[in-house]
């Protein structure tokens, strides 16, 4: 029997609307409605236009919807995004909908780590709930305590190192503006997902600014905020990536032996240690009162001139890291045997493409199951 939810659910995940549909099926926008209500089925001509078109197999409707994992729509939390929309903010759900219960899946045959990051969480929370002035001091404290509690030793790995914490990151083109965006799972599973084609330096920033968000705002409704809301709660996960990425202790030592705060250029040894832009940087002396606005403003208008605003010198030569996490649970799950790669499509009932889509694989990487990954094989065990 035809599964209407499940073409609604693909369809959305493809960000398409109901009418760009029905002109690929050469039928009614009605008609789409009645698919997806389960008033009518597609006939079978127009069915397998939609395993074509959508990738998957005829198995994927007529199976029942998956509902162990859920995403609140109310609680996504996008960096740097002024154009979302409530279509947008659908098809990202179904992207982690569809990739959190693939994940999922592939771990039941595996011991997971432990959850590093929502104990850390629950700490956090805590402490961010019980205080109501929640100043420079607050957010340097939270930030520091994160850093000793996942063993952060340096900026150049921190991807990895939130991988190994219990965070599931993702590399994909976000839809929008949006730089990335993090979010909690039902079943206490945190993600972020990162957009494409980001420096080294930015990618960093983006992933702290999502660990705020992820460890601050847990239980807000994001998407019911107002504008002035929204712009806290950014503020406050800027803060604390600023402050998680540059600790007090260590940037002040190496701020004290600066030559020129207003020079861009006098920051490059210390974004090639902190892996940070320089930018950041100079807004964290600023913040500590290493500038005045002046000094501040004419910081800026240095960036202007030297055209750091767009691309920074090192951006090039600092290679930005990738998610290896997701590709590591496919090599072990493959290369042991636990799931065959046709019982995964299968499960799914999805095709290759679609896999490859959905984690950004490589057209050659399922193949010859290679391991591309880096992290340690102590992540998971088999069971």
């Amino acid at each position: 029997m035809f599964n209407g939810r499940s073409l609604m659910s693909i369809r959305i995940l493809h960000n398409e609307s109901r009418s760009q549909l029905a002109k690929i099926l050469d039928v009614s926008e009605q008609a789409i409605w009645q698919y997806e209500q389960g008033i009518i089925e597609p006939q079978t001509i127009n069915l397998l236009k939609l395993t074509r078109h959508f990738k998957v197999n005829l198995q994927y409707f007529l199976q029942e919807f998956d509902e162990k994992i859920h995403f609140s729509h109310n609680n996504l939390a996008y960096r740097l995004a002024d154009d979302l929309n409530n279509r947008n903010i659908a098809t990202e759900v179904e992207f982690l909908k569809h990739c959190g219960s693939i994940i999922r899946y592939l771990e039941e045959a595996l011991i997971s780590p432990p959850n590093k990051i929502a104990i850390l969480r629950n700490k956090i929370m805590s402490r961010y709930l019980s205080t109501d002035n929640r100043d420079s001091s607050f957010f340097e404290t939270i930030a520091q305590e994160a850093r000793d509690y996942l063993n952060i030793t340096d900026n150049e790995h921190l991807l990895s190192s939130l991988e190994l914490s219990g965070i599931h990151i993702f590399e994909k083109p976000i839809i929008g503006k949006a730089d990335a965006y993090s979010t909690w799972s039902s079943d206490n599973v945190a993600f972020i997902v990162l957009g494409s084609a980001k420096t080294a330096v930015r990618r960093n920033f983006d992933l702290a600014h999502e660990l705020g968000h992820l460890l601050m705002h847990f239980e807000i409704d994001i998407q019911h905020l107002d504008k002035n809301q929204l712009k806290d709660i950014e503020h406050e996960a800027n803060s604390f990536a600023s402050c998680f990425l540059l600790p007090k202790n260590n940037i002040c030592q190496d701020l004290n032996s600066l030559a020129r705060y207003t020079n861009p250029d006098n920051y490059l040894p210390l974004k090639q240690k902190y892996y940070v832009s320089i930018q950041a940087l100079e807004m964290r002396a600023f913040k500590l009162g290493y500038l005045n606005p002046k000094q501040h403003s004419y910081f800026y208008r240095q960036l202007h001139v030297k055209g750091y605003k767009k691309l920074e010198p090192l951006d090039k030569e600092m290679p930005y890291k990738r998610p290896t996490k997701i590709r590591y649970l496919f090599d072990l799950t493959l290369k042991n045997n636990l799931y065959s790669l046709d019982e995964i499509l299968h499960h799914f009932g999805i095709r290759l493409g679609l896999l490859e889509e959905l984690f950004s694989f490589e057209p050659d990487f399922l193949a010859p199951y290679k391991n591309s990954g880096t992290l340690p094989q102590k992540l998971y065990k088999i069971k």
